[in-house]
């Protein structure tokens, strides 16, 4: 982010130093969007276009012609001495102004605005930049489907070049492609702003990222000190079409030292090119990158005549490509900070952490979901360290604190045409939805917030567990992936003549609405599936407000409200309700229906047989939500933000930031996210119902294993990174570099600790020492788990190749072996596993919506499996009192599965967990008992066997933000301590003793999943 030094006092920008070089008072640092707002000359700014190693580009619009622009200043930290270089500005600027060629960018006024800064205006085109274009599908296109672009650019640099203006920085992103009259049109930017800067003897000409222009594309004059002339474009130039043919930055990685001993010394190899490319091209590219400018062609227009390339009539896969990327001009403003609150939160954490518990139950990477979760990369802890340490572990008198506790974190600013917030499943990744975009903002990062287009004819409608946007288009469902430049259809119901169409909160339920009739599917499958269908006594015109779950179907019409159960097609509520219904939000896990909207109360509706509540608020409302520990509302209204206890009818805070006047609220694992009521802010709001002991930092990305060498004391981390961490009882950390993909699982056996990796191997460590002494390519594909049976003394690893295999431990001799893939006769991939001590009974989890399990005491060896609905298996844990394994990190509907070990049923449990995925878990000493994790909280669990074989459970969900997105635990406990690391890279401790059970849920086991058996050889 482009920080400005600002003189508050007189208003001007300083290049250097911590005074005024006018004025001689302080200087205050400003990021770009502080000049949202303010005018330049006739132009004042709506947004920011992007940032550059140059300037910064604002959407501007002229304040008499309404002509919007792209503005842009020059850094001043580029300039050492600012009265010379403002002159060579204007001058070189009205030279660039006298451009007038269709495929220049029009310059249309500069001037230096009252801050000091060097500005020019010019025209603001609604494209795509080469390099964008190439990032994406443009890299399925051939040199000959550029031929039209190609030319332009050459005419245009033909043109600059005959005026004596050499652009010197030549680079994709400096060109950009629209459609004009339904063909493309290509424009180049930024002439001449580096022979600004250059002549100026400015940093740029010596840092290595911009030496007279940029890396990748700079000739060898521009850094052997020759001379700058046409051909030194020519030379850029042909790098980037070198680079539409290989699809790659040829330079890339390269430092200028590795540039100048090598690229610049010669022309381009052959070997860089496909192999079909044209003989005639190649050479053309060759010619052009010659070392010596005297031996490249006359003009870049004879250069392109070289390539000999084919240009198709009409190159319609382009115009397809560039209409469909081609960005709006909705403006984009960058978020702003509470720097005080993010440096007072990173100030308290630990760096200390308590002895680990006992045993580590060895777990597996969540690399296949993380992706998706984290939204375009990494989470940074935001919420609720404001009660971080409120208690110390010190004297014994010391209280817990009075939780819940709940605090704002800060503001952050937004796109202007933000309306709702739609999605933050870590907290930190915020997507909002705008008039024409999408917006993807982190909060702990200040970029620019990325956009992705909605296009005219498409409607949003709602967003994937995977964080994919859906649109109604054309009548159908389409599932767009913008980090793939891609759309599926997910569902065509052209047949069905629909007058409206709903999703729920994840995309796991559609209605549709014909007629008086409302049809219900399944989007969990790979087809959408008919669930039910029900009948309605109103019509489309009488329907006010509609609000769909994955359980229920609410309505509100001629002053009643009705609610329906999807599954059994029934209704279960109609009652008499004549406010003005705003919002409404359900609950299918507490089974609670609660409505605001223009009366001064909270409606709130049982629907299992429970008792109705109405709660008093003051003033109109706008929105609700039900925090997942379910006993807590929040209502955003004229009078702020309300926290209820919905089993208790108490109010918990209220009128919080009643003069911000909040629109919207959502709920995320770092806390209550709320949008302004005029969209320009989004709040965060830590609530919390516990708090950790201990912080551990122990690398910067993603934790995928954990496990604990007892006898030296000393934790064990294995990283995406590839790297073996370990924590010793100072709490000092080292590293290990072994593998070379992510570790995926770890176990400790005797003096010794075994690893697994995506690079397919699993290696033997001697502990304490790490020293490597066996190491086996052991899977075809990915292993993805392991676990040690201590009374066999073997290693058993599952893997995504479909096989089971079990080695000595610690010579990796391979004892046993068993294909998923063949016993079944289709692929599957397997995932976590459960071995009894006596290796009769297995259980597998697989990646492919199956539950695997073999009973070697049967007379037949005989394989159950269980068709489920969750797609991947990604945890088990044994209740051993209850004879039952927990099985979690179910992927798609986020189902936690109890299978019983005497009877062979395979459960599910009633929704009990947010709509998160349950990556990890610790089983308590009791050995009935579950800490399971969803993200930013922890969720015990304590199942029970009753007299007559049936189950029963009961449990809390305690809201911790600082836990994040967690991926491995340490189990089972033997102390009080919960240790688990998360995306972070931390370890986190909770006290199982600070988890006071003030708010339970209870239910019983009563929903078993029907199983197919499958006989094979006992061999």
């Amino acid at each position: 982010m482009i920080e400005f030094r600002f003189c508050q006092n007189c208003d001007k920008i300083a290049s250097k130093g911590t005074k005024c070089p006018i004025c001689g008072e302080n200087i205050e640092l400003k990021e770009a969007n502080y000049f949202i707002g303010k005018l330049f000359g006739k132009y004042k700014i709506e947004g920011i276009l992007g940032q550059g190693g140059m300037g910064v580009v604002f959407l501007a619009r002229h304040t008499i012609l309404g002509r919007l622009s792209a503005l842009k200043i020059i850094i001043p930290d580029l300039v050492t001495d600012a009265d010379t270089f403002v002159e060579r500005f204007l001058r070189e600027a009205q030279l660039l102004a006298g451009l007038k060629h269709p495929n220049i960018i029009d310059i249309y006024d500069f001037d230096i605005s009252e801050y000091g800064l060097p500005y020019y205006a010019m025209e603001f085109v609604e494209g795509i930049s080469l390099r964008n274009l190439l990032a994406s599908d443009g890299r399925n296109l051939t040199v000959d489907d550029f031929g039209s672009i190609l030319k332009m650019c050459a005419s245009a640099l033909d043109y600059s070049h005959k005026k004596g203006i050499v652009h010197r920085d030549l680079k994709p992103e400096n060109i950009i492609i629209s459609i004009s009259e339904s063909k493309p049109m290509a424009k180049i930017l930024d002439f001449g702003i580096a022979k600004m800067l250059s002549e100026e003897g400015s940093k740029t000409l010596t840092g290595e990222g911009n030496i007279l222009g940029t890396l990748h594309y700079i000739a060898p004059e521009q850094v052997l000190g020759g001379k700058i002339s046409p051909k030194t474009d020519q030379y850029s130039f042909a790098l980037i079409v070198a680079e539409i043919l290989s699809g790659k930055i040829l330079r890339e990685g390269k430092t200028l030292g590795e540039i100048c001993a090598s690229d610049i010394q010669k022309p381009l190899c052959q070997e860089i090119f496909p192999e079909k490319t044209n003989p005639s091209t190649v050479k053309a590219i060759q010619k052009a990158t010659s070392k010596d400018p005297d031996e490249r062609f006359e003009t870049v227009s004879d250069f392109v005549a070289a390539l000999e390339i084919r240009e198709p009539a009409k190159p319609e896969k382009l115009i397809s490509i560039i209409e469909r990327k081609t960005i709006g001009v909705s403006p984009t403003i960058i978020p702003q900070f509470n720097k005080d609150v993010l440096s007072q939160l990173s100030s308290k954490k630990s760096k200390t952490m308590k002895s680990p518990a006992k045993t580590a139950q060895p777990t597996l990477k969540k690399k296949q979901i993380l992706p998706y979760i984290a939204l375009f990369s990494g989470l940074l802890i935001l919420a609720g360290l404001f009660a971080y340490f409120v208690f110390k572990k010190g004297s014994k008198e010391e209280a817990i604190p009075n939780y819940p506790i709940c605090q704002k974190i800060g503001d952050w600013q937004v796109p202007p045409d933000s309306n709702s917030i739609l999605s933050s499943l870590d907290g930190d990744s915020v997507l909002l939805k705008g008039a024409k975009s999408l917006y993807l903002i982190k909060l702990s990062s200040s970029q620019i917030p990325s956009s992705f287009p909605i296009e005219t004819s498409e409607e949003f409608i709602g967003i994937t567990p995977d964080e994919e946007p859906l649109f109604l288009k054309n009548r159908k469902i389409i599932r767009k992936n913008y980090s793939e430049n891609s759309e599926t259809i997910l569902f065509d119901p052209a047949k069905e003549k629909f007058d409206w169409i709903r999703v729920s909160n994840r995309c796991r339920t559609l209605a549709l609405g014909i007629g008086k009739k409302v049809k219900f599917y399944s989007l969990l499958f790979e087809k959408p599936l008919l669930i039910s269908t029900v009948s309605l006594d109103y019509s489309d015109s009488e329907i006010k407000r509609i609000k769909l779950s994955d359980k229920y179907f609410a309505f509100t019409a001629n002053d009643f409200l009705n609610v329906f159960e999807i599954e059994k097609a029934k209704q279960i509520l109609n009652v008499p309700f004549s406010e003005n219904v705003f919002k409404i939000f359900i609950d299918d896990v507490s089974d609670n229906i609660a409505l605001c909207g223009w009366f001064d109360k909270i409606a709130v509706f049982s629907l299992a047989g429970g008792e109705n509540k109405e709660l008093p608020i003051k003033g109109e409302s706008r929105d609700i939500i039900i925090l997942p520990d379910r006993p807590t509302i929040a209502v955003v209204g004229t009078y702020g933000i309300n926290f209820f206890d919905l089993k208790n009818s108490e109010v918990l805070f209220e009128n919080l930031n009643e003069e911000i006047n909040y629109d919207s609220l959502y709920y995320s694992p770092k806390g209550v996210l709320a949008l302004s009521k005029d969209k320009s802010t989004i709040a965060l709001y830590s609530f919390r119902t516990a708090a950790p002991e201990k912080i551990i930092k122990v690398c910067d990305k993603d934790i995928w294993s954990i496990t604990k060498d007892f006898k030296n004391e000393t934790l064990y981390a294995g990283g995406i990174d590839g790297k073996i961490y370990g924590i010793d009882k100072n709490y000092n950390v080292s590293s290990k570099e072994l593998h070379t993909l992510g570790v995926t699982a770890l176990a400790t056996y005797e003096n010794h600790l075994i690893s697994s990796s995506d690079d397919k191997s699993i290696a033997v460590f001697k502990l304490p020492s790490l020293e490597v002494e066996f190491r086996s390519t052991a899977h075809n594909y990915l292993i993805n788990y392991l676990a040690v049976n201590e009374s066999s003394k073997k290693l058993w690893s599952s893997s995504s190749d479909g096989s089971l295999k079990a080695w000595s431990i610690p010579n990796l001799q391979e004892l046993f072996s068993f294909s998923a893939q063949d016993s079944l006769n289709e692929k599957l991939s397997l995932h976590a596993f459960w071995i009894s001590p006596d290796e009769k009974k297995i259980l597998l989890g697989t990646w492919d919506n199956k539950i695997i399990f073999i009973n070697k005491d049967k007379p037949q060896q005989e394989i159950k499996v269980f068709e489920i609905p969750s797609q991947a298996c990604l945890e088990i844990v044994e209740l051993k009192k209850v004879n039952a394994l927990l099985i979690f990190g179910c992927i798609k509907n986020y189902n936690v599965y109890l299978f019983d070990l005497l009877t062979e049923n395979l459960f599910i449990l009633p929704k009990i967990s947010p709509t998160t995925p349950l990556f990890c878990a610790a089983v308590d000493k009791d050995e009935q008992t579950a800490y399971l994790c969803p993200f930013g909280g922890i969720l015990p669990i304590k199942v029970s066997r009753e007299e007559d074989n049936s189950f029963s459970f009961e449990g809390s969900l305690f809201l911790i933000p600082e836990i994040g997105t967690s991926t491995v635990a340490i189990t089972p406990l033997t102390g009080n301590e919960i240790k688990l690391a998360n995306s972070s890279g931390e370890v986190v401790v909770v006290n199982k003793a600070n988890l006071v059970e003030k708010y339970k849920f209870k239910g019983n086991l009563k929903e078993t999943i029907p199983s197919k058996a499958i006989k094979i050889n006992k061999k």
